[in-house]
């Protein structure tokens, strides 16, 4: 049996600001600025803490702990840290403890009123880390879309496809950046570079159940890479 230090997990996943785009209108811009510090996480007052409904981390510790801003251009990054510290347990109660992965998520303060109807681009950029290359034996869901009835929309994954299999081999493709759909198929890929930002605009069209993926590279514009 393997132990759970197999599963320690230390990585910089970088988002930029996103936004959530529908019927051409942004109703929700996940604004970093200069004057933000990662302990305005630790604050729901805070302006930044207004844009955060959770952040879904280690219990007993900190947001803080595992978040970061950094400048980069014009624009401040914010770094995901995930550590053997970030189990999550659901409800502060102990027999529901995620002792089979580690995570750290942060949720933007969406209105679902307005978010999950008629047609929403949610817009977001990731680049990795280069000091903290990752365990390609480990899959790692970098973002994720789900309706509050745990239904699942799409998400950016990279790393090995979870299995019950613990060998830690990596699978086929475990160096791509994938965006899958509602049944965790890809749908788009592309290597995944250090030192690249990767850009991309998913479209939801919630009427017509597809999805419609915009991605670039860097400072280059978008362009449809897949869906209808």
């Amino acid at each position: 049996m393997q132990t759970f230090k197999t599963f320690l997990v230390h990585f910089g996943l970088v988002l930029t600001s996103s936004r959530l785009i529908t019927a051409n209108k942004p109703i929700f811009i996940f604004n970093l600025t200069s004057d933000m510090k990662p302990t305005d996480f630790d604050n729901p007052q805070s302006a930044l803490g207004k844009e955060v409904k959770f952040v879904v981390k280690g219990q007993h510790h900190k947001a803080s702990e595992y978040l970061t801003l950094t400048p980069s251009k014009d624009v401040i990054e914010l770094g995901i840290k995930i550590t053997n510290t970030s189990i999550f347990v659901p409800g502060d109660d102990a027999k529901n403890t995620q002792y089979g992965f580690r995570r750290t998520d942060v949720l933007p303060a969406l209105d679902a009123t307005t978010a999950y109807v008629g047609t929403t681009i949610f817009h977001q950029s990731v680049r990795l880390d280069p000091s903290l290359p990752l365990n390609l034996t480990h899959g790692y869901l970098l973002s994720s879309i789900e309706l509050h009835d745990g239904t699942h929309i799409y998400d950016l994954f990279t790393g090995s496809d979870f299995s019950a299999d613990l060998k830690p081999v990596p699978t086929k493709g475990s160096g791509l950046l994938r965006v899958r759909n509602r049944k965790t198929k890809d749908i788009y890929h592309t290597n995944f570079k250090k030192n690249t930002v990767y850009n991309f605009a998913i479209e939801v069209n919630w009427d017509k159940s597809t999805l419609t993926v915009y991605a670039s590279e860097n400072d280059k514009e978008l362009k449809k890479v897949a869906g209808p």
